[in-house]
């Protein structure tokens, strides 16, 4: 209650009504409070009673399908808390038995226990009392106590417990003396040949594998981590897997060992180091207790008599059945229908003499009065014989028993003949309803138009057999194709194997009165629509009345929503989906106009969501994670966690070039965005020189996220950064170049920045002396590490301040030179990135995301226009250079608009005219206001004393224009006067030869 109150107090501090529970519901399981204890409530009542009736239906003798055979078991197996491993075993062993034995069995087609042989009848009956067991209403109410942790708890000790036999494997969990989990399961056929060992290891390894599953779930719904670390105890009672488990030597156990499973047990083990690395990892206590002492990870031998529950799990399949045999030896002789059909005797060595085809009993044209009389006791004997491999009375009318018994009288195996009568026997017994004609003849076909003709063709069929049979082909007159007639067809076949709307084509039941649902051969219809004679001479069907927009009224015959037709309708909407072009679920209903779809809008939905053209073309790019947040997977950590790190924590190490073979190393903390540059060359050993410069000089660098080239992924380079530095890489992922986002901007504003300070070289960076690169570097840190970002915050005296990477990093300014801001100003560092901080973390950083993330959506804003430049404009042109760091913008001015999207550029300098795209150009505005000339020795027109103000123009100006005139090989040159000039820099000219003005 003490909790509680403090919940609602903080709820009701951050402006929040919500209304506190005082229990709640997760998969099922009840969940809440008892004091200090957290108590889970499975509630599986109505779940077992569930598997009560199922048990009690088997056990009375009724019939049941497979659906309602792995109902049950679902309902058995359902356990989120993974702590009645009794009932997921029995669940497991029930789906296998039923999976494997009837693979070839509908899910609503009823299974015969009877069929199978007697192993897995043993077994179905032992898995039946074990679920009754399990049903045992004296085991409910099931709740279990966890106690609650707080974060000065002790360290968290967790002790597992393995085993296996040779029918299966188990382990168990416990958080001190707490359970956690258990986990029992069954070895597959060919695992029960394993060498004990090797079953030994699997189970070891399942072990880890669900610990590790377990501490990466704890470590992301936990947020302060591991403050007193975890320790983990694992006992084992094979001492062959304690020994593999400290030795991780693969190869010399493969040469050690002669074993003819070793290289199965290296894998193991290799797998088996691999989790204990990431168990060690996960265990390590957060950096605010380095200092505490580390227990990680240890296996330890048991002895066997006291490893007790662990193997009592691994042979919980060790029940015996009615046949003498376990439970495990029946469930792996258990075979599937392919392998239980009887075959011809003679592939085993042995079988029956060659028969002449009129003695052979399995012959087409056998008779069986072709055959010798034989003894009527001995018939009789076989026929009570084959009644009782088939489970029936021997009646003595029975034709197919006697012929049967006839057959194995001359050389029939019994097994064919058995085998042969109960596939004739089930056939009958579990058919199930069938599909529609229509609906048959769409597994063969492309589209709709292709069913029509098929269904036409298959009552062409027929006229022509009964025809035959009737002597009068002469006579027969095929109709020809109709397609209307066929679509009647085809959903009169759909309509038929629904019950409902076989009632009303039976007349057994009538259509609802004043519905919009009719039967084409009905009266009714005449004052609807004009065609109704039309539609009399069609097959009967029930009819959809519906309406266009203009006020038409349009009789549709209507597809039934239902298995049996469930091919054809989705043809139906497969084609039309590709007459619209793939355009949605709306386009793909309007497209179908020959039938009425009950809940078509729903079923063209589901239909577009599974092709996959449509979820090619409508992908869009989600980015899982903003861009430049420098978040790893390990731990889930958030970029908020970074925040309470000292700088330079987490960073990011980038090589930079230069240009001209001059390369930098640049160390950016993801924090801050704090940056440092250092001359290095791009090799291992010179990084970590340059990173020890960097610590010695920022301090931090405890995790290093670097790209993944070959020198930061080496062995070498990860060693030496864990022993020089004591940090650890993260290289980045190779399919992820956005997660290094924050440094690559960083060098972006530096090559902004550099190219400003080497304008005196023209960007030649080779022409500085090592200490010049250095103090330029400098200042060009000093530039970026003091350049605003965010907009202000108010420090602690509440004054606006900029927020900037030395601010964020360090809590104060960097001030250098005669800059402005130099007031003597009281300086507490603490306090100031304190407040920074948290100011930005608050606001402006989210502000930053949001924004990044607006601008991901698209390159270019809808309503952006193409820039309009006109003759004369001054104009930048991007020319790219050999210099990295020289400018790659040249002066020009537009000659000549070409089209929309390219212009004649001319440069000043060399007087060069070249053809320039547009998106190539940036436009040079005059700002007036910074001018120092005045308005009126800035005008041309004041330039002279004249009255006139027109500007200087081109209209009258006389020109020569080079042409090439036709049936003359070279070009001459023709006189004429300029008559026009057009905005787009071209001129009207009047010809002094008389011929008509041209442009």
């Amino acid at each position: 209650e003490s909790r509680e109150d403090e919940l609602r107090s903080a709820l009701q501090q951050c402006g929040i009504d919500l209304p506190v529970a005082k229990e709640g519901s997760i998969l099922g399981v009840r969940v809440y409070y008892d004091e200090e204890s957290l108590i889970l409530d499975c509630d599986r009542g109505k779940r077992l009673a569930v598997v009560r009736g199922f048990v009690e239906l088997v056990s009375s003798g009724g019939a049941f399908s497979k659906r309602l055979g792995f109902k049950a078991a679902g309902c058995l197996a359902f356990d989120p808390v993974r702590l009645h491993f009794a009932a997921r075993a029995c669940a497991d062993a029930v789906r296998a038995l039923l999976g494997r034995s009837f693979s070839r069995r509908g899910w609503s087609d009823l299974l015969d226990i009877s069929s199978l042989n007697d192993s897995s009848r043993a077994a179905w009956e032992c898995l039946i009392e074990w679920m009754a067991d399990l049903c045992n209403p004296a085991a409910l109410p099931c709740s279990h106590k966890s106690p609650v942790r707080y974060a000065d708890a002790p360290e968290l000790l967790i002790r597992g417990f393995c085993d296996a036999s040779l029918s299966g494997g188990g382990f168990v969990a416990y958080v001190n003396d707490v359970k956690l989990f258990s986990e029992a399961f069954l070895w597959r056929r060919t695992e029960r040949r394993w060498h004990s060992n090797r079953r030994e290891l699997v189970v070891l390894l399942r072990l880890l594998q669900n610990l590790c599953d377990f501490l990466h779930y704890r470590r992301r719904i936990v947020p302060q981590g591991n403050p007193q670390g975890v320790r983990i105890l694992i006992y084992c009672d094979n001492a062959a897997c304690v020994a593999w488990s400290q030795d991780s030597e693969r190869g010399s156990l493969i040469e050690r060992s002669k074993g003819v499973e070793r290289r199965a047990v290296s894998r193991l083990v290799s797998g088996l180091h691999d989790e204990l690395v990431e168990l060690r990892h996960l265990c390590k206590p957060s950096a605010a207790k380095t200092d505490h002492p580390y227990h990680g990870v240890e296996i330890s031998h048991l002895a066997g008599t006291v490893n007790g529950e662990a193997d009592d799990l691994s042979r919980i399949y060790d029940r015996k059945t009615s046949v003498g045999k376990s439970l495990a030896e029946c469930l792996s002789e258990v075979a599937g229908e392919s392998e239980e059909s009887a075959r011809d005797p003679s592939r085993q060595g042995s079988g029956w003499d060659k028969l002449n085809s009129d003695k052979d009993p399995l012959a087409a044209d056998w008779d069986p009065s072709s055959l010798e009389k034989s003894d009527e006791q001995e018939v009789q004997d076989k026929c009570q014989f084959i009644s009782e491999r088939l489970g029936v009375s021997a009646h003595p009318d029975s034709q197919s028993l006697h012929l049967s018994a006839l057959s194995v009288c001359h050389g029939a195996s019994v097994a064919d003949v058995v085998c042969l009568l109960q596939d004739a026997t089930s056939h009958h017994e579990h058919v199930g309803p069938s599909e529609s004609l229509a609906d048959r003849a769409s597994r063969y076909c492309y589209d709709v138009d292709d069913v029509l003709h098929l269904l036409w063709y298959v009552k062409a069929i027929i006229y022509i057999l009964k025809a035959n049979a009737d002597k009068s082909l002469d006579a027969l007159d095929l109709p020809p194709f109709d397609a209307v007639a066929a679509r009647y067809a085809a959903a009169r076949s759909c309509q038929l194997s629904d019950p409902q709307y076989s009632s009303y084509l039976d007349g057994a039941d009538k259509l609802p009165p004043c519905g919009p649902s009719f039967i084409s051969s009905s009266a009714d219809l005449a004052s609807l629509a004009p065609d109704v004679r039309d539609l009399q001479d069609r097959p009967t069907a029930v009819i959809y009345r519906s309406g266009t927009a203009s006020g038409q009224v349009v009789l549709r015959p209507i597809l039934p929503r239902n298995s049996a037709c469930s091919r054809f309708r989705s043809l139906v909407i497969r084609v039309a989906h590709r007459s619209c072009v793939h355009g949605g679920a709306d386009g793909t209903c309007a497209q179908i106009v020959d039938y009425h779809l009950p809940a078509g809008l729903a079923s063209s939905r589901s239909f577009v969501k599974q092709c996959i053209i449509c979820q090619i073309s409508r992908a869009k790019r989600a980015w899982v994670n903003p861009m430049s947040l420098g978040v790893r997977r390990e731990d889930n950590s958030a970029p908020a966690d970074l925040f309470r790190c000292p700088p330079y924590w987490r960073v990011g190490v980038d090589y930079f070039c230069l240009g001209m073979r001059c390369k930098i190393l640049t160390c950016t903390c993801l924090m801050s965005g704090h940056v440092t540059m250092v001359r290095s060359d791009e090799d291992s050993k010179s990084s970590i020189k340059a990173l020890r410069r960097i610590q010695l000089l920022r301090g931090g660098l405890r995790e290093i996220c670097t790209d993944t080239a070959s020198y930061f992924t080496c062995s070498g380079f990860t060693r030496s950064v864990h022993k020089e530095l004591g940090a650890t890489t993260f290289p980045l992922n190779a399919r992820s170049p956005h997660e290094g986002g924050k440094y690559e901007k960083i060098h972006h504003l530096a090559s902004r920045k550099l190219r400003v300070l080497l304008r005196d070289c023209m960007g030649n960076i080779v022409s500085k002396s090592d200490d010049e690169i250095d103090e330029l570097l400098l200042r060009c840190c000093h530039l970026l590490n003091s350049r605003p970002i965010g907009s202000f915050y108010f420090n602690r005296d509440g004054v606006k301040s900029s927020i900037s990477p030395n601010v964020l990093a360090f809590g104060y300014e960097h001030y250098a030179g005669g800059q402005f801001g130099m007031d003597p100003v009281p300086c507490s560092p603490g306090k100031d990135q304190r407040a920074v901080r948290d100011a930005f973390e608050h606001y402006h950083w989210r502000r930053m995301k949001e924004k990044s993330i607006e601008a991901c959506r698209s390159k270019c804003p809808k309503n952006a226009q193409s820039q309009q430049f006109g003759v004369g404009d001054t104009v930048l042109v991007y020319v790219p250079s050999n210099r990295k760091l020289a400018f790659p913008w040249r002066l020009a001015h537009v000659a000549a608009v070409r089209s929309n999207r390219s212009v004649d550029v001319v440069y000043p300098m060399d007087q060069r005219l070249s053809t320039e795209n547009i998106y190539n150009l940036v436009k040079v505005s005059h700002e007036v206001s910074a001018d120092c000339v005045s308005p009126e020795e800035r005008d041309c027109r004041w330039d002279c004393e004249r009255e006139d103000l027109a500007l200087p123009s081109r209209a009258g100006m006389c020109i020569e224009v080079l042409l090439k005139v036709r049936g003359r090989r070279e070009k001459e040159w023709y006189s004429a006067k300029v008559s026009r000039v057009w905005s787009s820099g071209h001129v009207t000219v009047e010809w002094f030869d008389g011929d008509p003005p041209e442009r």
